[in-house]
């Protein structure tokens, strides 16, 4: 922290008092943006290329207002997004192409847009009273989770979109890392709609499933199972985890928390493994899947993560955040574990920790 703010107060004078500007006014383009891709203003213009469009004709490809077109434009300029030729003709920049595009940059803009953005006004509250204050937007819940199923139509798509993209990266690539030495049998905890635990009975036809989830989703996940015909190979245990109630003793020889444990406090965190610990066989491995600040490979996703964390304090729990490797180390440990192996690069962000009970 104190290399970043050294780093931070060698920035030329006006550059960082730019910066400062951009980022006061930075909802402003954040939601003209928003009306741009709403209007079809982004799409029209990613169409017409580098030819680009004059602003009568943007005007009738998307339709919107003139009023609309040069308000909208002026700030796509301004802010790179969009370009204006000496002929008057207007076409996106390579960052607008970008955010036109890309289906990563698509997924967090939709995520932060139809889930995030409003609730993101409870923030302050949500940091003084240590609970999702921004949620009421969505309903009177104590956290986001035993509402997933009842967010209004958008944004239920956008939070679905959002938590599977990175997980269905992921998956793949952490399958075969997982079902070796013998490894028939896994407990998920946190399974959410099941889509770990179909992933693993499409990857090999012995494998058995236990899922442990809120009431609400093991109905989901038992619903899946059946219509897929994964009855038999998929149970489900359903218990708040944050309960006293010790988790079962599945006899499983793995266990698995796939973005879950970032759902929860530190001392939450601690209590989950802890119970994992006591469920476990001796002989059992842990992984344990998240995106993890500090192992990107690039800043920006580093950067990314930090600043969408900012869902779980305001919408989702009041309490937790994506998490440093080295805080995660820390709570591993706690819990009686030690970290036996980590591999990077699963999916966009993700990083897998293979954990082993300590021994005596």
């Amino acid at each position: 922290m104190k290399e970043s703010i050294k780093k931070t107060r060698r920035t030329p004078a006006l550059e960082a008092l730019n910066e400062a500007h951009r980022l006061a006014v930075s909802p402003f383009v954040f939601q003209a943006l928003c009306a741009m891709t709403d209007l079809g203003m982004m799409r029209a213009l990613d169409e017409a290329g580098s030819e680009g469009l004059t602003l009568e004709a943007l005007c009738e490809k998307s339709p919107c207002s003139d009023y609309a077109a040069r308000s909208l434009l002026e700030v796509a300029v301004r802010f790179g997004v969009a370009q204006r030729s000496d002929e008057g003709r207007f076409s996106l920049t390579n960052t607008g192409i970008f955010f036109v595009n890309d289906l990563h940059v698509g997924i967090n803009f939709r995520f932060t847009r139809d889930v995030c953005y409003e609730g993101l006004g409870g923030l302050t509250d949500s940091f003084r009273e240590s609970r999702p204050a921004g949620l009421k937007v969505f309903g009177d819940w104590p956290t986001i989770y035993p509402g997933i199923q009842k967010l209004p139509g958008r944004a239920k798509e956008s939070w679905f979109e959002f938590d599977h993209h990175y997980s269905d990266e992921a998956y793949p690539k952490a399958l075969p890392l997982v079902f070796t030495d013998g490894i028939d049998s896994i407990t998920d905890v946190g399974g959410n709609t099941g889509k770990w635990a179909r992933s693993c009975c499409a990857w090999r036809s012995d494998i058995r499933v236990a899922v442990i989830d809120l009431p609400e989703q093991c109905e989901t996940v038992d619903r899946v199972m059946a219509e897929e015909g994964l009855a038999s190979r998929v149970t489900t245990h359903p218990m708040n985890v944050l309960s006293d109630q010790p988790f079962p003793k599945t006899g499983t020889k793995a266990w698995w928390m796939s973005q879950f444990l970032d759902c929860f406090s530190p001392s939450q965190i601690v209590s989950i493994l802890k119970k994992a610990h006591a469920a476990m066989e001796d002989d059992a491995v842990l992984y344990i899947l998240e995106p993890l600040i500090g192992r990107q490979p690039f800043p920006v996703a580093d950067a990314c993560l930090a600043a969408m964390s900012l869902y779980f304090t305001a919408l989702a729990n009041g309490t937790s955040r994506f998490y440093p490797y080295d805080e995660f180390e820390v709570f591993v440990e706690a819990a009686g574990f030690e970290i036996e192996r980590v591999h990077d690069g699963l999916g966009m962000e993700h990083t897998l920790l293979v954990c082993r009970k300590k021994k005596a």
